[in-house]
């Protein structure tokens, strides 16, 4: 089969191997596997015209989640680099995490029985005291004047916590 398929990026070549032999992709791993050049309307739609030959069908985050699909462990796929947006790097340590010069796809292990696209373990997670502490704390900033107003409330604490990192989000602005 993978003298049939066209030249693509590696990743996105594993992951079309590995989804053909299963019959499925996820959204999700698609997201992952594509790469920032890879952004072209015309190639997309050739790409899947390519799963609908192959006989993939693509499956959303909550049925891989409901009927506990292995899925396909592919690494982000960007040419943008932040040192604060490395997953390797933790909170208070101060000297960076050095990678490897050549980097080269890694395909033996790829299934992984516990991905979560949503919650990968690498996030921070606040809880209780520490959400309510940052609230407070931009409450007080914003200054003394008080917010009824839901909407401003809500958002004001919706922009205390970060959902995307810097990398994440610009991949997915030049994908839009």
């Amino acid at each position: 089969m993978s003298n049939l398929l066209p030249a693509m990026h590696p990743s996105l070549h594993s992951l079309v191997r590995v989804s053909a032999d299963r019959g499925w992709m996820s959204y999700e791993e698609l997201n992952l596997a594509l790469p920032d050049e890879m952004v072209d309307p015309d190639k997309l739609d050739e790409f899947l015209v390519l799963m609908d030959q192959l006989g993939v069908e693509f499956r959303d985050f909550e049925d891989v989640r409901r009927f506990q699909l292995r899925t396909f462990r592919v690494p982000l796929q960007t040419n943008l680099k932040f040192k604060r947006d490395d997953p390797r790097r933790r909170l208070g340590s101060e000297a960076p995490v050095e990678e490897p010069e050549d980097e080269e796809p890694q395909e033996k292990n790829a299934l992984d029985t516990d991905f979560d696209p949503l919650n990968d373990g690498e996030e921070e997670i606040l809880d209780d005291a520490e959400t309510q502490a940052v609230i407070e704390e931009a409450i007080a900033d914003s200054g003394s004047k008080r917010i009824d107003d839901p909407i401003r409330m809500y958002l004001t604490q919706m922009g205390t916590i970060p959902l995307l990192t810097r990398e994440e989000e610009i991949r997915l602005a030049k994908k839009i």
